[in-house]
């Protein structure tokens, strides 16, 4: 049995789909399957690579973006992962978008043949569903993201909202405008205010500033750096928006899982996949607006309930979104039989 990976984002290059990358490769290596990563840079060179792939050199194909079923040849099972935004077929380049649309319904068409369909959030299928892809449910499987969570796991040291008359306060995010950077500063500014309390403010930007709070840039972050910082942070901020008519919304939200795993619940707006990541007031806190009326009904019920919803969020992450549901699947896909 030999197994074909193929991604367009790794390490170094950061992101969620790196980051799952590396996850899968564990998952493959801890169930002995011998495997292939291809790493494409664009359809050219993935054409290239994929198109002359046989039965006899691959027996299952594992697809962490779904362009590759556009350039098989032969009849490979397939199994794709769909995180978000790639579901809508959109490109700011012209060109590229115009592409896109034009094989839009040939992909969706290889991707309603593939072997198995796997989107990380329900919001994610329905945008898919609203693409065209005719929805089979024994094919197509939502399974919300995990992360890798070792073994030798444990409890992190919780934080109190009384503790200092600091707020700590982080959120690693790509500075594009769907992440929503600048939102997340006022959002900041407005809790200082209600919450009466010096804010320190992490954000993976050196761009923004404030007079109200202290804001921290984060240039290039190690995951130990990054480890540390959600550790004595009180709260995650992804204040994503869902901008679908731009081609940009968030599937899931993967650093709210990577903040729960230190004790660290998150906070979102109650915007696409983050309203399935997160389960309000019980291991995080979703909002309607940035406004002070839906800042000051959160920070009442973070002063009630904050202890509760930290521990919530490490153990529901422990128990619910480790990475050992995709080795299950492998497990009775592939056909692997030991771990």
């Amino acid at each position: 049995m030999k197994i074909l990976l193929t991604t367009p984002d790794y390490p170094p290059r950061l992101g969620g789909l790196s980051t799952f990358t590396l996850n899968l490769e564990t998952i493959l290596n801890d169930l002995a399957i011998n495997y292939q990563l291809l790493v494409w840079k664009n359809p050219t060179h993935l054409k290239k690579t994929i198109a002359s792939i046989t039965k006899d050199q691959i027996n299952f194909i594992i697809n962490v973006h779904h362009l590759p079923v556009l350039f098989y040849k032969n009849k490979i099972p397939t199994i794709n992962f769909f995180h978000g935004s790639e579901i809508l077929f959109y490109s700011p380049n012209l060109f590229k978008h115009m592409a896109k649309q034009i094989l839009k319904r040939t992909i969706l068409q290889r991707i309603e043949s593939s072997y198995i369909n796997i989107f990380i959030s329900n919001f994610t299928m329905e945008k898919a569903r609203y693409q065209g892809l005719k929805i089979n449910y024994a094919r197509d499987i939502i399974i919300h993201n995990g992360i890798s969570v070792t073994t030798d796991q444990t409890t992190p040291h919780f934080k109190s909202l009384n503790d200092n008359s600091r707020l700590c306060l982080v959120s690693i995010a790509r500075d594009v405008p769907h992440k929503n950077l600048a939102g997340t500063v006022h959002f900041a500014e407005i809790l200082s205010k209600i919450s009466k309390k010096d804010i320190s403010l992490y954000i993976t930007s050196s761009k923004y500033t404030s007079k109200i709070i202290e804001v921290i840039p984060l240039v290039n972050l190690t995951d130990e750096q990054r480890d540390l910082i959600y550790k004595q942070c009180h709260f995650n901020l992804l204040l994503s928006l869902d901008n679908s008519k731009k081609g940009f919304f968030e599937g899931f939200g993967l650093t709210v899982l990577e903040a729960a795993l230190k004790g660290t619940p998150s906070i979102a707006l109650n915007l696409a996949g983050l309203s399935e990541s997160i389960h309000h007031n019980q291991t995080g806190f979703l909002i309607d607006k940035i406004s002070e009326e839906s800042i000051s009904s959160f920070w009442e019920m973070a002063n009630n309930n904050y202890d509760n919803v930290a521990i919530n969020c490490f153990q529901h992450t422990v128990d619910s979104h480790s990475m050992d549901i995709y080795k299950k699947i492998f497990r009775r896909i592939i056909g692997a039989t030991n771990e």
